[in-house]
């Protein structure tokens, strides 16, 4: 169990470097910043609101959601219900 666990990190710290890259080659790379990091935020307190107890806000969740926008999301939810199940 505790290699699936590294594989999952291993693979969203690499999806988070591809969207980092990915957001940084676009032709409007702020707008593009801007808009990813208001889709994460806003989902985050979309998904404490519906789901309490399933990704609590904090300065990491917040960090997280605003760099890597909804797909960082993603990640953490994976990675709680991994962790916690």
């Amino acid at each position: 169990m505790h290699i699936y666990k590294s594989l999952l990190i291993i693979l969203a710290v690499f999806s988070l470097f591809w969207i980092i890259q990915h957001i940084l080659r676009s032709t409007h790379p702020i707008y593009n910043i801007l808009k990813s990091s208001l889709a994460g935020v806003i989902s985050l307190i979309a998904i404490n609101i519906y789901y309490s107890q399933l990704i609590p806000i904090n300065i990491f969740s917040l960090g997280v959601s605003a760099i890597a926008g909804i797909p960082g999301i993603s990640t953490m939810i994976i990675i709680s219900n991994i962790i916690f199940n």
